[in-house]
């Protein structure tokens, strides 16, 4: 019979199960909701999930994260508003013109917690507001009738190191190929099948799923269902762009990248899709 470091195999299997439990109970109840806000906020420590290196410093001084980190609902700064649920700024965003002197149809969402982009791996907390969602919230920011986009760059190729959810009008070719691929049938019914829906949108390629609602972890379930799945990509590399299915009911999710070996190539960047 063979034996293990801790014993019989017989013995050691429930023992180590228990001591699993024990401490995952325990690092439950300790990891209260504070404490993992206390994560997203960021101390610039280098470990973590806050980890400056993933999320930024709320020390930082850069363009975007200076416009909401000393900002309020009182005292709005450059932005058109500050809106902390709750009267807690961990929970907040602001809205930001996109554009200098304003545009109508470039709009920012701007989490008011430290958030260098969509690598950062507090995104995938249950506990993370939903950010699209809150983006699709504020689609009146727009004017009346223009067929949205929200969308995010990847850690790759964008501008400004603090997370921002373009809030904008999707181009007329855009629309035209995602409407085409609706129609097809090859967008994903679900984000277990989104990996393998890839559609080509102005020549480039997109995985594509049609979401029910506004209210799924986009992050979370591009992470589990797409990244996770491929070696030698990353969170990091991903771009997302969400519209209305104008074909249907729900929402088309667009993701890509550069790394994964999409057909037609895949992009870091959806500004192209975006008529400001």
């Amino acid at each position: 019979m063979g034996f293990c470091r801790f014993g019989s195999r017989f013995v050691a299997l429930p023992l180590a199960l228990g001591i699993a439990l024990s401490l995952a109970l325990g690092w439950g109840v300790a990891r209260s909701a504070e404490t993992r806000w206390a994560d997203i906020a960021g101390s610039g420590s280098s470990s973590g999930p806050g980890a400056a290196s993933a999320c930024g410093s709320t020390k930082d001084s850069l363009p975007l994260w200076d416009d909401v980190k000393s900002a309020s609902p009182v005292n709005p700064g450059t932005n058109l508003a500050v809106i902390w649920p709750n009267n807690d700024q961990k929970l907040g965003y602001a809205m930001h013109n996109g554009a200098k002197g304003g545009a109508p149809n470039n709009f920012l969402l701007i989490p008011t917690v430290r958030i260098k982009g969509i690598e950062c791996p507090n995104l995938l907390d249950p506990s993370t507001p939903e950010y699209f969602n809150l983006a699709y919230r504020n689609l009146h920011y727009l004017p009346s009738g223009t067929d949205w986009a929200l969308s995010i760059e990847s850690a790759n190729n964008r501008n400004y190191n603090q997370l921002h959810i373009h809030v904008s009008r999707l181009s007329k070719g855009a629309r035209r190929d995602i409407d085409k691929a609706v129609v097809a049938n090859q967008v994903a019914p679900n984000q277990g099948q989104w990996l393998n829906s890839v559609i080509a949108v102005q020549n480039r390629g997109f995985r594509a799923w049609n979401a029910d609602a506004m209210t799924h972890s986009f992050f979370g379930n591009l992470n589990e269902h797409v990244v996770e799945k491929i070696k030698g990509i990353t969170m990091g590399d991903q771009t997302i762009l969400i519209t209305a299915n104008k074909q249907g009911s729900g929402f088309i999710v667009l993701s890509s990248d550069k790394k994964s070996n999409l057909n037609p190539y895949g992009v870091d960047n959806t500004e192209f899709l975006l008529n400001k």
